[in-house]
């Protein structure tokens, strides 16, 4: 790896220290963790390496955004690199994430006993089989939903193997690429104090965190009608907004007042409710596509399934949409916005 220069963080003026010295000093760690993450997960099955390689992707890209006017123009190859490398893990990524959340939201399969060849089938609450009046057996509806779970989480382990050999197979070519630290321009024209960047960079994020995002009014709505909980959409657009918020505070941790940890705390909070929302949206959409597909027998039982998912995403949905209209409307985000960005001179 290729290191970044060290930088002095003597302040070139009392505005602080200069975007620069806070570029080198942001790239160089952030670059040797996805470094680590990425070599780990090729050396050994370590079952975070893919998530650590993801998050370290998308920290170094945040990165790039926040200081590209300090960068030379090799800055924009690694971004591209850094692009390529997560489209790579992204599917991998998924598939683990799939299988957690099917873990989740899926009873226990019950241990029981297949007495199909029996001359009088069990009538237990246990019992995997009835029999028809024509004197055929067929599962009864608690074996229609262990025959289904099993069929998802085959087909989860499946899809989770295949996305996963892929990004391995994948990764050795790309490393080196991505190993390649961009040269920091000290005396570009641009160059000015930190602090400055970070008011300049940090606006918009706060903004856009507060909002979410445009979305189409519904058709014939009333101009004055009660608002209405959030669309999915809206929430994945919010939860995309208040990550990039929280990376972009991070690239400028050190020069930030004491008071923006709080904010971070609170926006991993909101992110982590919004996220866990977005994965049983999209768990909910695989289930309805595996249905399609499935053995005609099974399909009742995963729509079965699809309906019990669907449920506990509006659960969490409507304790992310409660945690987010109480900081609304206490005006927390201009709020945290000022105490953040305020204190800050140049």
């Amino acid at each position: 790896m290729t290191a970044l220069p060290r930088t002095s963080w003597k302040p070139a003026s009392a505005d602080g220290p200069r975007c620069c010295a806070l570029a080198a000093a942001t790239l160089g760690p952030r670059l040797a963790q996805l470094t680590d993450a990425a070599r780990r997960t090729l050396a050994t099955s370590d079952p975070e390496g893919v998530h650590d390689t993801r998050v370290a992707c998308r920290r170094m890209r945040s990165a790039l955004r926040a200081f590209r006017g300090c960068l030379d123009p090799s800055a924009a190859e690694l971004a591209a690199a850094l692009r390529e490398l997560g489209g790579l893990l992204g599917p991998a990524r998924d598939a683990e994430v799939r299988l957690d959340r099917l873990a989740e939201v899926l009873p226990p399969l019950a241990v029981a006993v297949d007495r199909s060849d029996e001359l009088t089938p069990s009538a237990g609450r246990h019992a995997l089989v009835v029999q028809r009046p024509s004197g055929a057996a067929r599962p009864d509806r608690r074996g229609q939903d262990a025959a289904a779970q099993r069929h998802l989480l085959d087909r989860a382990h499946e899809a989770e193997a295949a996305a996963r050999g892929r990004a391995l197979a994948s990764l050795p070519a790309l490393l080196p690429l991505v190993e390649r630290a961009p040269a920091v321009r000290p005396g570009h024209r641009d160059a000015g104090a930190a602090t400055r960047l970070a008011r300049r960079q940090l606006q918009a994020p706060f903004h856009r965190a507060a909002t979410y995002g445009a979305e189409e009014p519904a058709a014939g709505a009333a101009a004055a009608a009660p608002p209405q909980r959030p669309s999915d959409a809206a929430l994945h657009r919010r939860r995309i907004a208040i990550k990039r918020l929280r990376y972009g505070l991070e690239c400028f941790a050190p020069i930030l007042p004491r008071v923006h940890r709080g904010c971070l705390g609170q926006l991993r909070g909101l992110q982590d409710g919004l996220g866990h929302h977005h994965d049983l949206v999209v768990l909910a959409a695989w289930v309805h596509a595996e249905g399609r597909e499935a053995d005609p027998t099974l399909r009742p039982a995963l729509r079965r399934l699809e309906v019990r998912i669907a449920h506990a995403g509006r659960e969490v949905a409507d304790r992310a949409v409660d945690d987010l209209a109480r900081l609304d409307a206490a005006g927390y985000w201009p709020s945290a916005r000022v105490a953040c960005l305020r204190p800050l001179r140049g």
